[in-house]
């Protein structure tokens, strides 16, 4: 009798709306997806490359799943993002692969959704790394503001889409609209919107609210206001205590700059 009542069981479980079987099986992949996002976080915290880079090829068994596969390929192109920005352990210069990697996997991402505003954001900062000189300039530039005007249109109070504009403008010469003083229009208007913002969903990004001070911090040292970029630099902390970039060298960096 056991044994009929334990098969009856299993075929609830197999024949039961939804598949209760294949229900567990996607909370967990789903639930290993948001630790291999918490772990990113944390790596580019820290400046761990190397995590990081494991980070960005652990997200390819995600590639195909149906509810993850555009969040997989964001942050994917947001690890190699971060791989060409975080200073490599041998001071070499960063390699152009990581960009086009992070390329890549954002084009995919805007495919999957073209109404991602975050991919497209990324994406205009990945192309406006691209653009170092004339002719990658007439290249990848047009590419950068497109992406970027995008983001502006499909989420217009996304603090990320400003925080990655101002970064962009902090080394875009003023005559294409960049230049501190709109780099720092535009970063301050990140630093109001990530106040209130909250992100769609758990799957969704959620990083930059410390980051936003650490780049408002750098416009004002550019600026040689380095009391206002130490308060940043602290703002910064407050948000997230172990902030290494700005714990371990913007601070540091600007507090031996006011003992001068």
């Amino acid at each position: 009798m056991k044994t009929l009542s334990y098969f009856f069981v299993f075929l609830m479980m197999i024949f039961a709306p939804g598949n209760l079987l294949a229900q567990d099986s996607t909370a967990t992949e789903r639930d290993q997806f948001l630790e291999l996002k918490q772990e990113l976080n944390t790596a580019i915290d820290a400046s761990n490359r190397q995590e990081v880079a494991r980070i960005g090829y652990a997200m390819e068994p995600f590639f195909d799943h149906s509810d993850l596969k555009k969040y997989a390929r964001y942050y994917a192109g947001y690890a190699w993002y971060r791989m060409y920005n975080l200073p490599a352990e041998d001071g070499s210069e960063p390699d152009e692969k990581f960009l086009d990697r992070s390329i890549n996997h954002l084009e995919k991402a805007v495919d999957i959704d073209p109404d991602f505003a975050e991919a497209y954001a990324l994406l205009g900062s990945t192309f406006g790394m691209k653009a170092t000189g004339m002719f990658s300039g007439m290249r990848y530039g047009p590419k950068s503001q497109s992406a970027t005007d995008k983001a502006k249109e499909l989420s217009p109070e996304n603090p990320r889409v400003y925080m990655i504009e101002g970064t962009g403008n902090i080394y875009k010469p003023s005559m294409f609209g960049g230049g501190l003083d709109n780099a720092m229009t535009s970063l301050q208007k990140a630093a109001e919107l990530f106040r209130t913002f909250e992100p769609q969903n758990e799957l969704a990004p959620d990083w930059g609210h410390a980051e936003v001070y650490a780049w408002i911090g750098q416009v004002y040292a550019k600026q040689e206001n380095y009391q206002q970029a130490k308060e940043a630099y602290e703002q910064a902390l407050q948000v997230d205590s172990d902030y290494g970039w700005v714990k371990y060298q913007l601070l540091p960096s600007v507090q031996q700059q006011l003992n001068e």
